[in-house]
C-alpha cells in the first residue's frame, strides 16, 4: 500500500520535462526529465510541470495536446499544430522558437489560461481562422503564409504585433486590413 501511495504522489511533484527528438508532442514517451533521456517519463500531461521543447526538436501532433495542472510550456524549438487538433494549456505558453498552425480548427487552436508570450515566430499557415492571441515581445514575428480565399480578417488580428508579415502566394481574394493589425511596433 505504501508503494502505491508513493508512486501515485510522484505526479504531484513539479518536474521539468524535455522533448526527446522530433516526435509527437502529445505522446508521453517523447518527454523525459533529463535533456538527453535516461530520466523519468511522464505518465500523462497533468500536474504542475514545466514542458520544454528543446531548440533542436520539431514536434508534431496526432491528437489534441491537453496540458493541465498550472503548467509552463516553453517552445525553444518548433511545434506544428495540424488538422483539427488543439493545444490547451492550463498555465502559460512561451514561444522562443516557432509555432506553426496548419490546422483547420475554426476557433483558437492554441490556448493558455495564464497567457501566451511570443519571443520567436508564430506562422499562420492556413486559410482563415484565428491568429494566435498573445503578447508579442520585441523581435517577435507573426507570419501569415497560408491565406488563400477567405476574404475577411477577424478580431484575432486586432492586437498589437511586433513584426507582422503577410506572404501568401496562393491568395486568390483581396483582404482588407482596415481596423486590424494595428499597431505594429516593428515592421509590417
Amino acid at each position: 500500500l505504501l508503494c502505491v501511495v508513493l508512486l501515485s504522489s510522484t505526479n504531484l511533484l513539479a518536474e521539468t520535462y524535455y522533448s526527446q527528438g522530433n516526435g509527437l508532442v502529445n505522446s508521453p514517451s517523447n518527454w523525459n526529465t533529463l535533456t538527453g533521456g535516461g530520466g523519468a517519463t511522464p505518465i500523462d500531461f497533468t500536474g504542475a510541470h514545466t514542458w520544454i521543447i528543446r531548440s533542436e526538436d520539431e514536434m508534431t501532433m496526432s491528437a489534441d495536446w491537453i496540458v493541465g495542472g498550472i503548467a509552463d510550456v516553453v517552445i525553444n524549438g518548433g511545434l506544428i499544430v495540424s488538422s483539427i487538433h488543439l493545444v490547451a494549456i492550463t498555465g502559460t505558453l512561451t514561444v522562443n522558437g516557432y509555432l506553426i498552425n496548419t490546422g483547420t480548427h475554426l476557433l483558437d487552436a492554441v490556448t493558455a489560461t495564464g497567457g501566451i508570450t511570443v519571443n520567436g515566430t508564430y506562422e499562420h499557415a492556413r486559410d482563415g481562422g484565428n491568429a494566435l492571441r498573445a503578447l508579442w515581445e520585441d523581435g517577435s514575428l507573426c507570419l501569415v503564409t497560408g491565406w488563400t480565399s477567405t476574404s475577411t480578417l477577424n478580431s484575432s488580428f486586432d492586437q498589437t504585433f511586433y513584426n507582422f508579415t503577410w506572404s501568401c502566394p496562393g491568395q486568390t481574394d483581396l483582404i482588407s486590413f482596415a481596423g486590424y493589425v494595428t499597431p505594429v511596433t516593428g515592421t509590417f
